[in-house]
């Protein structure tokens, strides 16, 4: 089985091909050369890796599709996780933050006026509820929406 590592960078993809069969391992490399035109493609035999620039794109993502599809091969995404790191610690609000909804949202969510009484925000929240439960073919996360105005808004 072929073996293709990509790791995508500022300008372009960088490849590795690993195959057990010299037969496939020659035909990526044909296919290859012959997906992605010469001006945008380039190897390095120090760290045996093909470089795929950017603006070959759609050749790139044609050759891969074809590896899978034909060859069999099996396609692994390196990243670069120092730079998600970097993107993480600029990230804000933070992952897993969520901002608190108003009143007034809470009282939107049941499709009420904010001077609505009790039974009423119970009645809507029920029919609400019969409509949205995800058993009964709903949204799962219209239904957590809905929980959680209801158990504010009863409290």
């Amino acid at each position: 089985m072929t073996t293709v590592t990509v790791k995508k960078a500022a300008d372009g993809f960088s490849i590795t091909l690993k195959s057990g069969v010299a037969a496939d391992f020659n035909n990526a490399i044909g296919t290859l050369k012959s997906y992605i035109h010469a001006s945008a493609r380039s190897y390095d035999p120090q760290t045996r890796q093909w470089h795929v620039d950017a603006d070959a794109q759609t050749e790139f993502d044609r050759w891969l599709t074809y590896l899978v599809t034909v060859l069999g091969a099996r396609i692994e995404w390196q990243h670069d996780e120092a730079k998600e790191e970097r993107q993480h610690q600029h990230e804000w609000p933070p992952a897993g933050y969520r901002k608190q909804p108003t009143k007034d949202e809470l009282y939107a969510r049941l499709h009420l006026l904010p001077s609505a009484p009790a039974e009423l925000i119970k009645a809507a929240y029920r029919e609400l509820a019969k409509l949205n439960h995800p058993d009964k073919g709903g949204n799962e996360e219209a239904m957590k929406l809905l929980n959680e105005a209801y158990a504010k808004l009863a409290a």
